[in-house]
Parts: structure tokens; sequence; C-alpha cells
């Protein structure tokens, strides 16, 4: 994407200019309108991985190339068939690619200097991980798996999890936070424990996708996370998790 700097703090008036403060030395891009939002130079040198792309995941990813994330890695081991173009969002035109690939196809689309990591695997132990990881699979076994293997070197964790129109998105990135998420992992009666996308449709999913891109621009601003959010959208509630 073309970028302009300026050299000192300007506003113009005149017809037609954006009225958005352009500040000393910062590259100005199409990301400008959302700057109060998605700090841009937070963004810089930012680890995201992103495991899991279906109904949740997908949309993820792509939100994450819309704000300006620079870099992405992908963990998928799965393809597209007919159905996910109805469920998760999926083109046409993807069917019968790797899913990791397809993804890379779209975010280049949206900013082609992105750089994406696509892996067509299951996660591993082996894989290197870091910084921000988002994970939208499809147990409570491949969670602890995944947690248990990061919970050591990632800043930041968001899980989520959806069944039908119930929705829940966690977080842990300290101390406190990961001992609450470990509860969530054991539970013997887990509500979200199903598979992501095995009664879902595409409006439920965006909706715990834009939570968990909404956490991840908190932790950029230093903002404070909601650590459990559940949403019953059939109810027409949104709530905090207090109690596990």
């Amino acid at each position: 994407m073309a970028t302009t700097t300026r050299e000192q703090e300007v506003k113009s008036d005149e017809p037609g200019h954006d009225q958005s403060l352009l500040i000393m030395g910062e590259a100005h891009t199409s990301f400008n309108r959302q700057m109060d939002f998605v700090p841009a130079l937070s963004l810089e040198g930012k680890d995201i991985t992103i495991i899991g792309l279906g109904a949740i995941g997908r949309p993820i990813a792509l939100q994450l190339a819309a704000i300006g994330v620079r870099k992405m890695t992908l963990i998928d081991f799965d393809g597209v068939t007919p159905t996910n173009v109805t469920t998760q969002g999926f083109l046409e035109g993807d069917v019968g690619k790797e899913k990791v690939h397809a993804m890379e196809e779209a975010i280049k689309a949206i900013d082609h200097e992105i750089e994406v990591i696509a892996v067509c695997d299951k996660f591993r132990p082996a894989h290197k991980i870091r910084g921000i990881v988002c994970y939208c699979v499809d147990s409570i076994a491949a969670r602890t798996a995944i947690f248990n293997q990061l919970k050591d070197k990632v800043d930041l964790f968001i899980d989520c999890r959806m069944s039908g129109e119930v929705w829940r998105v966690l977080v842990a990135h300290d101390d406190e936070t990961k001992k609450r998420y470990e509860k969530t992992l054991f539970a013997p009666e887990a509500q979200h424990q199903g598979r992501c996308t095995g009664h879902a449709t595409v409006y439920s999913a965006t909706m715990p996708a834009s939570w968990a891109v909404h956490q991840m621009t908190r932790h950029l601003r230093g903002f404070p996370f909601d650590i459990d959010m559940e949403c019953n959208m059939l109810a027409g509630e949104l709530l905090p998790v207090t109690e596990l």
C-alpha cells in the first residue's frame, strides 16, 4: 500500500482533504481512520498466530489483515470443502485448496505486503510460536495441548469457542488469568466443547471473531481485557462469565 509522510504536524481545512491530524514522521495509509483504535506503530514486529481457520479463525485473519497486521502465521491441516463455503465463508473457488493457502490468497488480496506463514499441519510443539496466539479449534483436548505447550512462551492467549448461536471468548495473559483459564479446560461439563463449526452459521462466527480482534487491539493500547465473555445470541445476552 502506498504511504506518505509529513515532516511536521499539520491539519488541512481545504475541501477534499482528510481532516485527520498528520503526525510528524509517521507513515499514513488507508489505515488513517482507525489509528485511534489500532495504533499502527504497536503492530510493528508483532507475531500473531491463528490456529484453526474455520468459521471463527477465517474472519479473524481477514480482520487482522484489514487493520494492518504485518505478519501472520496460519496453522490448519484441513482443506476447503463445499460446506465450508456456507458455514465458514470461504469462496466457491477455494474448494479443494488447503485452508492456509486459500487464506493466504485472501489476505494478500487485502494487502499484498503482509507476510503470511502458511503451515498446513496440526499444531505441534515444534512450531515456533511467540507473541499473540488465537486458537479456534474443535475440542477441549486440542485447547489443552496448545495451552500446555505455549503457556510459558506466549504473551497473550485468545480462545474462541462456539456452538450454534452461543459463543465464548477467553483471554489469558498473566499468571492469574492463566490459572483461571486452566479451569475451563478441565471442567467436567464444558458447554462449548463440541465442534466449533458442527452447528454454525457465518453470522454467528463473525461476532466472536470481532470480539477476539477487539481483545488484541485492547492489548495494543494497554487497556484491560475482557477475560471471559459469553454471548447467547438467541437470548440477546452478552455477559462476563464470573463463575467456573
